[in-house]
């Protein structure tokens, strides 16, 4: 389920003036990252915390943690990360272009003649760890007509081919994730739970060989030889 950008759209035309951050990125980023089974169509991060970009750190509301997807030697894998919970969905919107404001995306952003320049300089920035976040987010652009809600001043070249789907960002400073659906929050418990098992039954077979190797002495022959224990005996009487 798409995430129901409709609250967000005044918002996102603001901040285009502000900063000249075409709207249709800035709802398209929503789409892609905040898409989720909560009202709203939001991920539980963006219902939860306000987060809408997977923005990293402490927010003007604290730290969410939850579970994220990130690409790590061109493979997806399950991390566990703190994220910024904000107070408002504008708080999150207005630090969205704070972090695109950044020298390290500036430098591929400033040139930019089209939306679609906007997209790759953005990834180029280092703002996505999925190699296919630019297209993923054009195709998302021209899926659900994004571009309406542009100033006009740049031009957006409508894409074909490619899937839709989450992008994973980098991990570090203004870095953004996708946070995980609920069956991975799942698979994650789960794999937790079956890390404590297998470490449960190692454990269990230490004690069994530990004991088998060193038997509890329950009487005194154990200790005496049975020879010397006899002789004692005839003494006595």
């Amino acid at each position: 389920m798409a995430a129901d950008i409709t609250p967000f759209i005044k918002d996102a035309q603001k901040l285009e003036a502000q900063t000249g951050i075409p709207a249709s990125i800035t709802l398209a980023q929503i789409i892609l990252e905040s898409s989720g089974k909560n009202p709203g169509g939001l991920s539980g991060l963006a219902y939860n915390a306000k987060n809408l970009f997977g923005v990293k750190g402490r927010g003007d509301a604290g730290t969410y943690l939850t579970a994220t997807s990130e690409f790590r030697n061109g493979k997806m894998q399950t991390e566990q990360w703190g994220f910024k919970k904000y107070s408002s969905y504008y708080q999150s919107m207005y630090d969205h272009a704070v972090v695109l404001s950044k020298p390290r995306y500036q430098k591929h952003l400033q040139n930019a003649k089209t939306v679609n320049d906007f997209a790759y300089g953005i990834k180029a920035g280092g703002y996505a760890t999925d190699p296919q976040y630019a297209p993923k987010l054009l195709k998302i652009i021209g899926s659900y007509n994004l571009a309406q809600y542009d100033s006009g001043k740049y031009k957006y070249n409508p894409i074909s081919g490619g899937s839709v789907g989450s992008g994973a960002a980098a991990s570090g400073d203004g870095g953004a994730a996708v946070p995980t659906n609920d069956n991975n929050m799942v698979q994650t418990i789960f794999f937790n739970v079956s890390r404590v098992g297998i470490l449960l039954i190692l454990f269990i077979l230490m004690v069994i060989f530990f004991l088998r190797a060193f038997p509890v002495m329950d009487s005194v022959t154990d200790i005496i030889p049975q020879t010397k224990v006899l002789k004692g005996v005839k003494k006595l009487k």
